[in-house]
């Protein structure tokens, strides 16, 4: 699980999920801090604050919608608004939260996050698998 935010990695956010045995990462908001590590084949959720110095949490969104990242997001934020929560469920995000959050009902959104990327990385080899059938059948 990643989180990207403007504070520092040490976090109550950070804290309540170790505490859940979740596997923590966290990101200061510096344009390539995340991207640069982000590796797709990892079954993982990111977290992510709408506001942050470097890279905002939609342009974020935006770049990995670019790279066709199956990776679930959740953005919490303490200054969304009804337009910017439908656009980011728009472009895929998997909820949208205001501060302060509800523990529980983050803890059970991160589970069904990382189900759902449970779920796209063991369907990422057959899709690959039908595509390459899919070209050898065009050969033929």
């Amino acid at each position: 699980m990643w989180s990207m935010t403007t504070k520092p990695c040490a976090t109550p956010l950070q804290w309540l999920l170790e505490g859940k045995d979740y596997r923590v990462r966290c990101f200061d908001s510096r344009r390539e801090s995340f991207i640069s590590r982000y590796d797709p084949r990892e079954v993982a959720c990111l977290i992510v604050d709408i506001r942050m110095g470097g890279m905002t949490g939609l342009e974020l969104q935006e770049r990995l919608i670019e790279r066709k990242s199956p990776l679930p997001i959740v953005f919490i934020t303490g200054h969304g608004d009804v337009p910017m929560a439908v656009n980011t469920m728009k472009k895929g995000a998997m909820d949208f939260i205001q501060k302060p959050f509800q523990e529980d009902a983050l803890v059970s959104l991160v589970e069904r996050m990382l189900e759902q990327a449970r779920e796209s990385f063991s369907r990422a080899p057959k899709q690959r698998q039908s595509r390459r059938l899919a070209g050898q059948a065009d050969l033929a």
